[in-house]
């Protein structure tokens, strides 16, 4: 179940088995059904997910009742409501499974100990951060961005 995410922790550079098992063990399997939300407009982010399976869309809902797609997410890759999560503000975006998914999620509280206590972690929310900054900048003919690690 952890060896996607492993291996997406390994890519980002040299890691003891010792701290990726620590890392490893701070995530817990969620299973998801199709279109299901993972965090509702007006609601504070308490998780980081990682995507063994599946695909995330971050949207927003005009209000004339249409949505419009941020970005989406695939296998092997973070999504959440990033400003939420960092601020634990309400959430101005809805995240969801756009189909069947297997995710791994980590609390706030975890995630930020992580980044705290391990230099390799901490290199990868910083990989998170730049691309949530640039990613906007980028301009793209589609109407989302696609989130890659």
């Amino acid at each position: 179940m952890y060896s996607i995410l492993e291996k997406f922790i390994r890519s980002k550079g040299d890691i003891s088995q010792e701290k990726l098992e620590k890392i490893t063990s701070c995530f817990k399997v969620l299973k998801t059904k199709r279109n299901e939300i993972l965090i509702q407009y007006d609601e504070v982010c308490k998780y980081y997910y990682f995507i063994n399976k599946g695909c995330i869309r971050l949207f927003t809902t005009t209000k004339d009742g249409l949505d419009s797609s941020r970005y989406f997410a695939f296998d092997g890759n973070f999504a959440t409501a990033l400003p939420s999560f960092i601020n634990q503000k309400p959430a101005e975006e809805y995240l969801q499974t756009i189909e069947k998914s297997e995710l791994l999620y980590i609390s706030r509280q975890d995630f930020y100990r992580l980044v705290e206590t391990m230099p390799e972690f901490s290199k990868i929310y910083t990989e998170i951060l730049e691309l949530g900054f640039i990613s906007p900048l980028k301009k793209e003919s589609t109407d989302f961005r696609v989130l890659t690690l």
